[in-house]
């Protein structure tokens, strides 16, 4: 099997296959280590007081966002998965997703909360545009139980 989609891999990885691996192992963890660093220090007496605030449980939502962003980075930095044509399609945007998934914190933390709405935007920006390409390589190829897994909406 040698094509892209007939084999699901190209005959070489190229560098920037190998950068977006990295790239997306680290914002998937940064997704996760910045806000759960700095939740610590959100002073309640430091928010705006006419504000309504959700409970603190309502960010336990997260808790299954970040497991499969690390499952999925996972999934896409072992050996041999930077000539996938699948997470070649979405590594990208996926990463760009999980990164602005991580900079919300830092970005609200410093009282920059327009910035932090523009970091919200582009997590579901990115992430549309990974669903996207995900839908029209479903179509086209005949795709990994893992990438079925991961990457399909149920």
């Amino acid at each position: 099997m040698t094509g892209e989609i007939a084999g699901r891999r190209s005959a070489r990885p190229v560098a920037l296959d190998r950068v977006r691996q990295g790239v997306t192992v680290a914002a998937a963890i940064a997704q996760v280590v910045l806000p759960a660093t700095l939740a610590r220090s959100f002073r309640r007496d430091l928010r705006p007081r006419r504000s309504s605030q959700p409970a603190d449980a309502t960010f336990a939502v997260w808790l299954p966002i970040f497991a499969g962003g690390l499952g999925y980075a996972a999934y896409q930095g072992r050996p041999g998965a930077d000539r996938d044509p699948v997470l070649r399609a979405v590594g990208w945007p996926l990463a760009a997703a999980f990164a602005s998934t991580g900079i919300w914190a830092p970005l609200v933390q410093v009282r920059r909360y327009w910035a932090a709405q523009a970091a919200l935007a582009g997590i579901a920006a990115f992430s549309d545009v990974a669903r996207q390409r995900m839908a029209g390589l479903e179509r086209a190829t005949a795709m990994s139980a893992g990438d079925k897994a991961l990457l399909a909406p149920p």
